[in-house]
């Protein structure tokens, strides 16, 4: 994709095109990518795009057949969804990003071989800004660990934090809300992923508590300091999938990977040796199950002792701190 396509900003029909093929099955991320690339270049309304002919729907922007005779066959459903749905984004000041944007994150573009051709969110979208002095971490748990490991968790997160460090969390697994907590009692920043739809996840208005903890009320949601984000069309239910889905983005959009304590050949084992293979700076506990070992066996180091000299010794991969 070219420099001068991604300098175009896109205006209010792209932002309905984009959420229109969003909502078209039978496209893939490929697909889409192409159409909004092309989009851009050449912009036309959703009404515009609904009434081009099969032939250029397949040469134009590269749609299959089934694609077409879906798009063909519920033009009026999907204009009126693509309306309800920029609507609902621009009211609620949410980020609809697409590849043909500059502020489409560069490193899931660097390190996912299949980057979300649309990312949905809300909050403060200048913590994926890669040139504040700040990087991203996070702390990685298989699910069945004792509790000893979580306070490791989160003493583990306090340091970095410490370190100007901005946690990549889920919501809706124990280890991911133990980072998330750490963070939140210190008012720090969190960049969460969703494994569904952010109004799925957050309500009609986006203004649910992302989970509930003991001893805590709920878990605030803070738009001026956190940010959440999610490749699911808003109203997406959590699938299986998705959960692997979401791994995935969290370590992509981590400069620090830390294996705390991950379970031989489970998602996050497979996930971390992806993560070393693209080059990613991933470091191990030296505890925990045996896909600790053989992740160190594949490359991974060794968690420091002491997590700040650790990070001034990698200042070229984590930002300058």
């Amino acid at each position: 994709m070219s420099d001068k396509v991604r300098e175009t900003i896109p205006n209010f029909n792209y932002l309905k095109m984009a959420l229109l093929l969003h909502h078209v099955p039978y496209i893939g991320p490929k697909q889409i990518d192409r159409a909004l690339s092309r989009l851009i270049v050449e912009p036309v309304t959703p009404g515009q795009f609904l009434n081009l002919s099969p032939v250029e729907l397949r040469e134009r922007f590269g749609l299959t057949s089934r694609a077409i005779a879906y798009l063909l066959s519920h033009k009026e459903p999907l204009m009126e969804k693509a309306e309800a749905l920029a609507r609902v984004v621009r009211f609620y000041n949410l980020h609809c990003v697409t590849r043909a944007q500059l502020t489409y994150p560069a490193r899931l573009e660097t390190y996912d071989p299949s980057p979300p051709p649309i990312l949905y969110g809300l909050g403060y979208y200048k913590l994926l800004d890669n040139s504040s002095r700040s990087f991203t971490f996070t702390i990685l748990v298989s699910n069945g660990a004792c509790e000893e490991t979580y306070v490791t968790l989160e003493r583990i997160a306090s340091e970095l934090i410490a370190c100007k460090g901005i946690p990549v969390t889920g919501h809706d697994r124990l280890p991911y809300q133990r980072l998330a907590l750490t963070a939140q009692r210190d008012s720090h920043p969190v960049i969460y992923l969703l494994d569904r739809g952010l109004r799925e996840a957050m309500g009609e208005h986006f203004d649910q508590a992302l989970f509930s903890a003991a001893r805590i009320h709920s878990i605030d949601f803070c738009d001026e300091r956190d940010l959440v984000l999610s490749p699911f069309r808003l109203d997406d239910h959590c699938l299986g999938q998705h959960n692997r889905r979401r791994d995935q983005l969290i370590i992509a959009l981590s400069d620090v990977v830390v294996a705390l304590d991950v379970r031989e050949n489970g998602v996050l084992y497979q996930e971390c040796l992806r993560a070393i293979r693209r080059g990613q700076c991933v470091c191990v506990a030296k505890a925990g199950r045996e896909g600790n070992r053989l992740l160190q066996n594949a490359g991974a180091e060794l968690m420091p002792s002491d997590f700040r000299t650790w990070l001034q010794t990698r200042s070229e991969e984590v930002g300058e701190l």
